[in-house]
């Protein structure tokens, strides 16, 4: 959980769940976007989820995926302990 750092930006995205790569739990995962659709610090909910603390994710780290180099690995975290 990262509720600390603050949003890259005050915009919160929404991402397609189809997005979402490997193992993922109801408070963090991975997401397999583009190159700059999703940048460090970004905040996101998924799509059909209301903005709101408790569905808003945070990217916290952007990895090389080695199996496909086009769609880099976000890892994100929710931003409360509120998560259903």
């Amino acid at each position: 959980m990262k509720s600390q750092r603050p949003a890259r930006g005050s915009e919160t995205k929404t991402i397609s769940p189809s997005k979402k790569y490997g193992q993922c739990g109801p408070t963090w995962g991975n997401l397999a976007l583009s190159a700059g659709e999703l940048e460090l610090d970004d905040r996101f909910v998924f799509e059909g989820d209301p903005v709101d603390p408790v569905h808003t994710f945070q990217v916290t780290r952007v990895n090389l995926n080695p199996l496909d180099r086009l769609h880099p690995l976000h890892f994100y975290e929710a931003i409360t302990r509120d998560h259903p």
